[in-house]
């Protein structure tokens, strides 16, 4: 027998142990950071506004898109830039939601403007058609005037329509023969909040009450987004 069979034995072992120490030792450390890592790309949860409607964690980018407004000019992305824009999707023959959804926004705005706050807060409404086909210019123009002048509408082509509702989630479908005046056009109730960045923000319920839909536009614009 070797008389130091024993001792190099055991020193095999401790140098073993140690390794396993040392292995563990470092895969800990790599999960740790790997967490960190995990932690500044996973965004925290947004703030809740109950039945207000949903902020999103996450802003999203509204893509290029080409419409014109209710003047006739050109709206594209850039028109979302730098002010604080409402974008409502609806149709000048909706017999509901549109004009209820539209008479809340004005009594939310005309508020806000009793309150000295238009122009610094209070976003820029925009009325999308998602019914290009019956919805002129002119048409849309005279139906927003009924409501509130400063309101802003937007129209084109059924696919450039579809590219701005798809990127804020909104929906739309044209039901044919259920209407006097030939078809209705079901759609999303919901008004979408976008920042200065033209990202999309908040999807907000329909105004109801014009004094609650002011705190919760004056809170999300309140956030400050995460880096």
């Amino acid at each position: 027998m070797d008389p130091n069979g024993d001792d190099s034995q055991r020193l095999a072992t401790q140098g073993s142990s140690r390794g396993v120490v040392l292995v563990v030792a470092l895969v800990a450390t790599g999960l740790v950071a790997f967490g960190a890592y995990l932690s500044r790309q996973v965004p925290t949860a947004a703030p809740a506004i109950g039945d207000a409607g949903t902020i999103l964690p996450v802003p999203l980018e509204i893509p290029e898109f080409a419409l014109v407004d209710e003047q006739g000019r050109r709206f594209d992305r850039s028109r979302l830039e730098g002010n604080w824009s409402l974008l409502f999707f609806g149709y000048t023959y909706c017999p509901d939601v549109c004009p209820n959804t539209l008479q809340g926004l004005a009594g939310a705005r005309r508020l806000s403007e009793q309150r000295g706050e238009v122009g610094a807060s209070f976003p820029k409404v925009v009325f999308v058609s998602v019914d290009p086909e019956r919805d002129s210019v002119e048409r849309m123009r005279d139906y927003l005037a009924f409501f509130d002048s400063a309101f802003g509408g937007a129209t084109g082509s059924l696919s450039e329509i579809d590219t701005l509702a798809r990127a804020v989630g909104a929906f739309h479908r044209k039901v044919e023969g259920e209407a006097e005046n030939g078809y209705l056009v079901d759609h999303s109730a919901y008004v979408f909040l976008v920042g200065p960045d033209a990202r999309l923000r908040a999807v907000l319920d329909e105004p109801h009450v014009p004094e609650e839909f002011l705190e919760t536009l004056a809170f999300v614009q309140s956030l400050k987004e995460e880096t």
